[in-house]
């Protein structure tokens, strides 16, 4: 049988044991051994979840129904050349564009819609962004499917090129046809300077000096005219020989299987990206989850 002061002595132990652990919860509650064990299936879960969302959004990317494309607007000199790629990019969702790619791809009829209601589906199909610092300009569409989205792309940018030629041939054909009256004065005035010359010659005018003030002002007046001819023909030269003002940079193609190098790499790619930041992000979110969700201490009288 126990004596009494053995059982105090029992009780005393017991009651120093209960302080010391209460005392030590605070310390090791907070140490990462305890998070980790408590929290495990955080450790798991969001790194699973990371390579997940980034396996899901790169497969997202490669095969969904957005064609992705990037063009240049090329500005050239004496001619038409867009200063400000802002106006460049909302060109592309203009009436006219949209039109003429609605009528080339038969859209009414494979939509079974009014070319007005095709317009307006169109234009929110479509979305174009700037790349600041260059010159070049994002253009997305997003359609039922990758191909039909790749072939309303191709289509708007060729529509593109045709507005923007037209544009540069008009402020061409401008310039030219007042190259063109210029060249129309100078052969009148030409014309009136040799009659003039061999008027004078023909009167024998004893006056040399004026015979020469009129031959060379008609030698200047026919160099001035064979220049404005050859600025003219080159001109038409560049009208004929006009380059597309909006280049393709980057066009949206239909993927490769999964398994292809090209598709698989970045896949993995950034599958590892999406865990390495799940891995990263399990230790703060545990602990946060301690701190709204803290365990219970059971307290020892």
């Amino acid at each position: 049988m126990t004596n009494p002061p053995e059982l105090e002595k029992l009780a005393l132990q017991r009651d120093a044991t209960s302080a010391g652990r209460m005392q030590a919860a605070p310390s090791y509650r907070w140490g990462l051994g305890f998070i980790a064990k408590r929290w495990r299936h955080v450790f798991w879960l969001l790194p699973l979840a990371g390579l997940l969302i980034g396996l899901g959004l790169q497969i997202w990317t490669i095969y969904g129904p957005t064609a992705i494309g990037i063009v240049q607007a090329r500005p050239t000199p004496a001619r038409y050349s867009p200063t400000h790629f802002s106006e460049v990019a909302t060109e592309f969702q203009s009436d006219d564009i949209l039109s003429k790619t609605s009528y080339s791809l038969d859209l009414p009829g494979r939509w079974q819609l009014h070319r007005e209601a095709c317009v307006l589906k169109l234009r929110k199909m479509i979305g174009t962004k700037c790349i600041p610092g260059t010159s070049l300009i994002e253009v997305r569409v997003t359609g039922r499917s990758r191909r039909e989205s790749i072939e309303i792309w191709k289509a708007i940018h060729a529509h593109a090129n045709e507005h923007f030629v037209d544009i540069s041939v008009a402020a061409e054909q401008a310039k030219l046809d007042a190259e063109r009256a210029k060249i129309k004065v100078l052969e009148d005035d030409r014309e009136q300077r040799r009659q003039e010359l061999s008027s004078a010659i023909r009167r024998n005018n004893p006056l040399k000096i004026d015979i020469g003030k009129l031959r060379a002002d008609f030698e200047a007046t026919q160099k001035a005219l064979e220049a404005a001819k050859i600025h003219l023909i080159s001109g038409e030269m560049q009208c004929w020989l006009m380059e597309n003002p909006i280049l393709v940079h980057e066009e949206p193609v239909i993927p490769p299987s999964w398994l292809h190098k090209d598709v698989l790499r970045p896949l993995l790619h950034h599958a590892g990206i999406g865990f390495s930041i799940g891995m990263i992000l399990a230790a703060p979110v545990a602990y946060l989850l301690e701190l709204l969700f803290p365990r219970k201490q059971r307290e020892h009288v």
